[in-house]
């Protein structure tokens, strides 16, 4: 049983006020603008440390809520020191907060908010060899918009919200897990905050569409490898409910997810083993003692994924340049992006280190950026419960982010 708690912080750059001018606000008219689409693509990897220290690379690693998105296997995938449990639970956050003036979030090489944050959180349970668990991924981008008619600055958010309910399956005695879930993509656009004495319809303009995950994991019993795949189907949101009362944000006639398709691959050298067998409890119904979870500690964790992601409609644009005023068409076409990752408890029962690169699309003018991160668990000592900080970095032109966690070292 293990609770864990990851919060990410990045250091807020100067921040600078924008005023968005008649560019944007053409976008509220009746022409062609404001039937553009809002293109839903994350390129930074925003997860929990360990995910981050990885470099993304975590499709066919699929362990604890740290990989709900990533792999909704993970639902269900039981850490090797839990595969003696009938009942387990996990729970991940993250928390990035970005200043906007100095950061290229999609790589539009525009600014178009104050600053914006970015939240990831997951919980699940598993029972015997079934998993359910939920996935929320939350961007909210906060702008300062110009009234003409009052001659002043008002606050606006622009919001992206992806939801997930999922459920697992391990089959094959655990040798290959099944997963899925529902998902949910909403953007809203409206004031910062809410007049509670109007109706929030004449204030919030809303937009939402759904989906499906997949993905599977196959990891043969005592062997040092897994492999890991996943498809996400096109998200398009066109519900449309309400309306923006804020002069200068635009208001997208829809949102679209495109198609993800990834592949993953992992590998675990030294005496730890990666893929012991697991019973699910089963000593539980027939009477016997518990087995001793107890495992080596010594290992190299060595991880790789590839991530296509299709293309979007011909009229999609990029969030940053939308709220820019200056809409940058994006997603044209598919892009790549690579990601590798390893990690080893280098110093035994005491200190954790991970380090990894990934590459990120442009998905507006092809090309992209690679970044480098790093990561690490640190283990405090038992009070309680036995607990590890740790900690990640990722960094590269134009973006970088940090972030601390405490949680429990196992």
């Amino acid at each position: 049983m293990r609770r864990r708690t990851d919060c990410r912080k990045a250091p807020q750059p100067s921040r600078h006020r924008f005023q968005l001018v008649a560019v944007a606000l053409t976008l509220l008219g009746a022409g062609p603008a404001a039937a553009q689409s809002v293109e839903f693509f994350q390129g930074p990897v925003v997860s929990s440390n360990r995910v981050v220290g990885l470099g993304g690379a975590y499709i066919a690693v699929a362990e604890g809520a740290d990989g709900h998105l990533a792999n909704p296997a993970s639902f269900t995938t039981r850490y090797p020191y839990t595969r003696h449990d009938d009942f387990d639970w996990d729970f991940a956050f993250s928390w990035l907060n970005v200043g906007g003036a100095d950061q290229d979030i999609d790589q539009s090489g525009q600014s178009g908010f104050d600053r914006a944050t970015l939240l990831d959180a997951g919980l699940h349970l598993a029972f015997n060899r079934h998993g359910y668990g939920l996935h929320l991924r939350v961007h909210n981008y906060f702008l300062s918009t110009f009234d003409e008619q009052a001659q002043t600055t008002r606050p606006a958010k622009f919001s992206q919200v992806f939801g997930s309910f999922g459920y697992a399956y391990s089959a094959l005695d655990g040798e290959l897990t099944l997963g899925g879930a529902l998902t949910v993509v909403t953007s809203e656009v409206g004031p910062e905050t809410v007049d509670p004495d109007v109706p929030e319809d004449d204030q919030v303009y809303k937009v939402q569409g759904g989906g499906l995950l997949l993905g599977l994991l196959f990891a043969p019993h005592d062997t040092p490898y897994r492999m890991g795949a996943t498809l996400r189907t096109e998200i398009i949101g066109s519900d449309v409910t309400g309306r923006s009362a804020v002069p200068g944000v635009p208001t997208p006639a829809r949102i679209i997810a495109p198609m993800q398709l990834g592949l993953g691959f992992a590998w675990m050298l030294g005496p730890r083993p990666f893929n012991p067998k697991p019973d699910f409890g089963d000593w539980v119904e027939f009477g016997y003692a518990k087995p001793d979870p107890t495992l080596p500690r010594r290992y190299v964790l060595l991880a790789a994924d590839a991530v296509f992601t299709g293309p979007a409609d011909d009229d999609t644009v990029g969030t940053q340049s939308l709220l820019a005023g200056r809409p940058r068409a994006a997603g044209q076409a598919g892009t790549w992006s690579l990601r590798a990752g390893a990690e080893s408890e280098l110093w035994v029962d005491v200190l954790r280190l991970r380090a990894g690169t990934y590459f990120e699309p442009d998905r507006h003018a092809g090309g992209g950026r690679w970044h480098g991160t790093g990561g690490l668990d640190l283990h405090l000592g038992e009070l309680i419960y036995d607990w590890k900080l740790s900690s990640a970095v990722d960094g590269t032109v134009g973006y970088f982010n940090w972030g601390l966690g405490l949680g429990f070292w196992h």
